[in-house]
């Protein structure tokens, strides 16, 4: 009962300590509202801005999602058709996939939101009609876009897509086509599209045999386009109709615009019934006759092109996400209005001709033939969005992948998992390229929490301590009047709550209208419908866990001070902090361990757990955001560490700076600046830790996005290897060289964009026949895997030279030279000509002529990779050894062995990062070049050791035919960026739209000139925040030091010192302060930032580029100046106003 009785009284006098400390802490906010605004400040700022970051980057996949639907359209799947064999339908039909998506409930249902076909169609674009023949207009190479406006508005595809819906007759037309070809949108004007059937045939890889599948087939005497074509000759069964052969002939050479032989006199008339129509019209089809009348249909339609003429609706400065940027020179048409305008602009008065003249029927209305044939059948491909796009596409990659795999997994089970199609993911092929992107980003918002965090803790914490230093006489009688010490600790915590509690609600608020204002923007941005109830839980959480346990965290300290004092020294009225004397007396083994000892242990196994366990598991779990954060914690360790390290520079920078700004008539101020900063750097210590790091961080950041931006910028330069590069991702669409070329030659001819361009070829691992190429010295040990590639003999005429980097080359061959020299000098194979030995050759065979690949020695440029690794030089030969397969179904290789001769070892290669490189890390998937003749020697040579094999192969590709993997392209100096714009988007027509990617450097330059530039507005932001703050702590040091030198501030005035001049020492001490700060973390930050660029770019092989923020620097300066002069003088003004004999009573 005795203990109850206690507790109850301990908890009486506690509630009531309490209620005292609550009643003070409101008295005390009446007195010095100067500090507690200062504190709300400090956790609004604060708070409010980890909410606000935090905000931004939960909300930033948003933005990344916007990035790469405008790259590759708001396609969730693509469905292509697959490599068609002889006999297959070339289409792909929607309307049968729709309705097993509907049947299974897929279709509108969790995972799955629609699907929708798609046609795209090479054509040729003019203003106008020739008037002849011969004569030729300004075209245009764009593709016909062909959608299903209607159902993908009802879904919502293209949400930023901003057009009306297509009418009949009507286009849309990107801007670049309209400006080359002088149209004007909505005022009526036309575009003339012509659409070369063979050209049609050529891209959708469509044979003869899969046409006439198409058709019923050679000899089908029922087939659905013979019926078809029956019902639009408007027969029935019992018809019996004369057909005038002639007109017939006429029609159709007029309709496919060719010169058909006419019918032998006397055949032009024929009685045609509906079973003989179904014996002739097939063999028609299938280059069969009539009377002698050979017509081959494959021949018309080689031959055969359609013209549309087009009202232009709307410019397209932008795809929007309707459609993929790849598409280029885009006209975008209705699928529900083609077939109808098809055949009004095209067939309408052929039918009516052939027709009335060879039936005597009526004619057919064009709307029967539009119904009678379903286009969705005969889609080329097909998209699927899935639902909850947003939600999906902003998880982590981890569940993003696993998210798009449930999706795409439901569609497939209703389809049928074999179904004859090519399914790829777009979008989130495309999000995985910012995915380092967002992870970087990430780490950045992480490291200015952390900062601020920091910063913040530093500011609350010397807010505490001077009040508990301005209070100790409050203290001190309060413990005398009976006041616990755990009822001070509740004082003290409750008087940090007092500015803690309103700042954490006033920054949520703020952030809760600020997290509305993002949504907003982000939702006008993206076209996603603004979210504005919904605020990331982490943006809630952690502002608050962080506001809530600063100030609490820093409390320790001054609670211990509070607490050290004895009663006697708290009463003492002429006590101050900075002229005190304490003596701890502190045996080494009453702690078992000195503190800094103990300090260093708990570093060390922090550091040792974080290298051996943490950074070893997310390389084996590819967990790249916590290797990132381990990155960033030791990064900010380091910048913490030398911030820290600093802090012994402070008096010698103070005195370094006094020394260099104080001059003239204030040197008189010397001496009492000095002491002044000695008795006051207990205080100022905080001040300059706070500057340090918030300057170095500042610079840090700074300094780092700027060499970074430098660097990335080199790096696009040696991505792309040239100002345009095409790159094809599918062995099996390689670039068509027969294709482009000619376009080229026109551009080099005519333009003055084209300098000019060359090809390398997929490597020979990438054919189906050969298995793996190794390259090694003449010893064969030690060897490595690499892929030979063809170039062309221009390739370094194209390519940026700057960044082709030879370490080793022979003599007599230039540098500028080097590939031409693959194909002009051969080398001399004799000497490594072996002395020929025969044995084991059978009776009756020829003996083989051992020596003859030494006099076909192929000249190659292989990476400077393998000079230490297999001691190789440049004038030293190697050898080439390829293993192949004589069939695709052999189950043993066969191996041929060739002598090589490097012509140069390169340490760089633009067009083929991080592969052609001096470390042997990349050895393993080098290419080694040679010309594009031995490339061709070694596809066509089925020999090993001079012995012919026998047997053919089965491969899927041309043994014989060099398939094209790169393209570069070099521009001519000043081309305008429309210029090259609309040369890019020409070039996408020969092109394969899924499987080529075209590189533009300026392009890709100026998006990275774009981010670096928000990033270094948002350091600008954080840089205001960061001096903020700082001028917090200044005003508020320099407030307790004016209050705890009034007396000598007195003095000093009474003994001949003007106001002014004791005001200036207080600037300058202020300044002596800041500038010494704001120098060593500039230095710490350029320490740190130089440190990481070269690294880098030591990986990567680059040049280091310095180039420093000036304008940051500058800003950060000012920004410095600023808060030096007026945290300091402004709080020095309030001893202008009290007269001397005032201030020396009251103390």
């Amino acid at each position: 009962m005795e203990y109850v009785r206690q507790a109850g009284d301990m908890a009486k006098a506690f509630a009531l300590a309490t209620v005292v400390s609550v009643k003070m802490t409101v008295s005390e906010f009446s007195r010095r509202k100067e500090n507690y605004l200062l504190g709300v400040l400090t956790v609004i700022l604060v708070v409010f801005m980890i909410s606000v970051i935090l905000t931004g980057v939960d909300k930033s996949p948003v933005i990344f999602l916007k990035l790469a639907e405008e790259q590759t359209g708001e396609m969730d799947m693509l469905f292509i058709r697959n490599n068609i064999r002889s006999g297959d339908i070339p289409f792909l039909n929607f309307t049968a996939a729709n309705i097993s998506l509907a049947a299974q409930n897929v279709s509108n249902g969790p995972d799955l939101k629609a699907m929708v076909p798609r046609w795209l169609i090479t054509a040729d674009a003019s203003k106008k009609w020739p008037s002849s023949d011969t004569e030729r207009n300004t075209t245009v190479d764009v593709t016909l876009l062909i959608v299903d406006s209607k159902e993908e508005n009802k879904i919502n595809m293209g949400r930023k897509w901003g057009h009306r819906r297509i009418g009949e007759s009507e286009c849309h037309v990107k801007d670049t086509v309209l400006r080359l070809l002088g149209i004007e949108a909505n005022v009526g004007e036309h575009i003339i599209l012509e659409i070369s059937i063979d050209r049609f045939l050529q891209d959708q890889n469509i044979n003869s045999d899969q046409l006439l599948n198409l058709f019923g087939g050679s000899g089908s005497t029922t087939n659905t386009s013979t019926d078809l074509i029956i019902d639009a000759l408007g027969l029935n069964n019992n018809d019996n109709v004369e057909v005038n052969v002639t007109v017939v002939t006429e029609g159709i050479s007029d309709l496919f615009n060719i010169t058909i032989p006419a019918p032998a006199p006397g055949d032009e008339l024929q009685n045609v019934t509906v079973q003989n129509a179904r014996d002739i019209i097939p063999g028609v089809l299938s280059n069969g006759s009539i009377n002698g009348t050979s017509i081959d249909l494959l021949s018309l339609l080689n031959n055969g092109t359609i013209r549309l003429d087009l009202d232009v609706v709307d410019e397209v400065d932008g795809a929007g996400g309707k459609y993929p940027n790849a598409v280029g020179n885009a006209v975008i048409i209705d699928s529900t209005y083609f077939l109808h305008t098809m055949l009004e602009q095209l067939c309408y008065e052929t039918q009516r001709r052939l027709i009335e003249q060879v039936t005597g029927t009526t004619i057919p209305d064009a709307q029967e033939v539009v119904d009678n044939f379903e286009i969705n059948d005969v889609a080329l491909t097909m998209i699927a969005l899935f639902n909850s796009r947003q939600d999906t596409y902003t998880l982590p990659k981890p569940s993003l992948d696993k998210d798009v795999v449930k999706k795409s997994d439901a569609v497939m089970r209703a389809l049928d998992v074999r179904y004859n199609a090519t399914i790829s993911f777009p979008l989130a092929l495309a999000m995985d390229g910012f995915y380092f992107l967002r992870l970087f980003l990430e780490q950045i918002f992480n490291a200015v929490i952390v900062t601020l965090a920091v910063l913040g803790c530093i500011l609350i914490y010397s807010l505490l301590l001077s009040n508990v230093e301005e209070k100790t006489f409050e203290h001190g009688m309060l413990r005398a009047l009976g006041f616990r010490k755990l009822s001070l600790i509740n004082l003290i915590t409750i008087q940090a709550m007092s500015f803690t509690i309103p700042g954490v609600a006033i920054a949520m608020t703020l952030a809760v209208i600020a997290n509305i204002i993002i949504e907003v923007i982000v939702s006008d941005f993206s076209g996603f419908d603004a979210q504005t109830d919904n605020m990331p839980l982490l943006a809630i959480v952690i502002p608050i866990v962080v506001g809530v346990s600063v100030p609490l965290f820093a409390n320790i300290w001054p609670i211990q001070r509070a607490m050290q004092k004895t009663l006697r020294g708290a009463l003492d009225v002429s006590h101050q902090a900075h002229t005190e004397t304490t003596v701890t007396v502190q045996k080494l083994q009453d702690l078992g361990l000195a503190l800094w000892q103990t300090l260093l242990a708990i570093f060390l196994v922090v550091a040792g757990f974080i290298v051996y366990y943490l950074m070893p598991y997310s390389f084996i779990f590819n967990d790249l955001p916590l290797f990132f954060f381990l990155l960033l914690i030791i990064l900010m360790g380091m910048l913490f560490g030398l911030c820290m390290i600093s802090a012994a520079l402070q008096s010698p920078l103070e005195l370094g700076v006094l020394r260099a700004i104080l001059w003239g008539k204030d040197k008189i101020l010397k001496t009492l600046i000095e002491k002044n900063l000695s008795g006051h750097r207990n205080r100022s210590s905080k001040t300059y830790m706070m500057f340090t790091i918030s300057t170095a961080s500042i610079i840090f950041g700074g300094v780092v996005f700027t060499l970074q931006a430098n660097s990335i910028e080199a790096n696009i330069e040696v991505l792309v290897g040239t100002d345009v590069q095409v790159w094809s991702t599918d062995f099996d669409f390689p670039i068509n060289r027969d294709l482009v070329d000619p376009y080229m030659r026109e551009q080099v001819a005519t333009s003055d964009v084209v300098l000019d361009w060359s090809y390398t070829s997929f490597a020979l691992n990438d054919y189906d026949q050969f298995r793996t190429t190794a390259v090694s010295n003449l010893l064969f040990f030690p060897s490595a895997n690499q892929r030979p590639t063809g170039v062309d003999r221009n390739l370094q005429n194209v390519i940026y030279d700057k960044y082709f980097l030879p370490v080793d080359t022979q003599s007599g061959v230039s540098k500028s030279d080097i590939f031409s020299s693959l194909y002009t000098l051969p080398t001399e194979g004799s000497n490594y000509r072996p002395v020929p030995m025969h044995s084991g050759v059978p009776p009756g065979e020829t003996v083989p002529d051992l020596g003859r690949k030494y006099s076909e020695i192929i000249e190659v440029v292989a990476s400077a990779g393998s000079k230490d690794f297999m001691s190789l030089r440049s004038e030293n030969a190697m050898k080439l050894e390829v293993e192949y397969r004589t069939s695709r179904t052999a189950t043993t290789e066969k191996e041929a062995d060739y002598l090589a001769q490097p012509r140069s070892l390169i340490s760089k290669m633009p067009g083929y990062p991080f592969v052609i490189s001096s470390y042997t890390f990349g050895l393993g998937s080098a290419p080694i070049f040679m010309s594009m003749d031995s490339f061709q020697t070694i596809i066509n040579d089925n020999t090993v050791n001079a012995w012919r094999l026998n047997g053919s192969s089965t491969s899927r590709v041309d043994l014989t035919k060099i398939y094209h993997e790169k393209m570069f392209i070099r521009l001519k100096d000043g081309v305008t960026t429309f210029e090259r714009e609309a040369f890019i988007n020409e070039l996408k027509s020969y092109l394969s739209r899924e499987y080529h990617t075209v590189l533009d450097v300026s392009d890709l330059k100026d998006t990275t000139r774009m981010a670096i530039d928000l990033l270094l507005l948002f350091f600008y932001m954080i840089s205001g925040i960061a001096v903020a703050l700082n001028l917090f702590l200044l005003w508020m040091s320099f407030s307790t030091n004016v209050k705890q030198s009034a007396w000598s501030f007195a003095v000093m005035r009474s003994l001949g010192f003007n106001v002014d001049q004791l005001i200036k020492a207080y600037v300058y001490e202020a300044l002596c302060t800041v500038l010494s700060a704001f120098f060593c973390g500039c230095v710490i930050g350029l320490i740190i930032a130089i440190t990481l660029t070269v690294q880098f770019n030591m990986f990567v092989e680059m040049p280091m580029d310095f180039t420093f923020p000036y304008v940051l620097f500058i800003v950060v300066f000012c920004e410095a100046l600023f808060t030096a002069i007026v945290g300091s003088y402004v709080p020095a003004l309030e001893l202008r106003k009290k007269q001397i004999a005032q201030v020396l009573k009251s103390q």
